[in-house]
């Protein structure tokens, strides 16, 4: 078996987002969900594990919580969302 890669998607709850989440954890992904919207990627993350009961995910509504993680990080969102999604001071 493979070992699973980790992909961070921001702006996971859009529909850009949810798509590609949604294909993604049909392979051997573990999948970080980033957006500002956290009742929405706890909709998202429900609904994915509904569907498919041995998903590995997590979800956060900074980016910078979960990026350094990640192998792999799409943004499905502008630059300019993602520049907004998260400040650290």
């Amino acid at each position: 078996m493979r070992t699973k890669q980790t992909v961070m998607i921001i702006g996971a709850a859009g529909s850009q987002g949810s798509f590609i989440a949604e294909n993604l954890v049909k392979g051997n992904y573990r999948l970080l969900l980033n957006d500002r919207n956290i009742d929405e990627l706890i909709g998202l993350k429900d609904a994915i594990i509904n569907n498919n009961p041995a998903a590995d995910i997590e979800v956060f509504d900074c980016s910078f919580d979960g990026c350094w993680v990640a192998y792999i990080v799409i943004s499905a969102v502008t630059f300019v969302t993602e520049k907004e999604s998260c400040v650290k001071l």
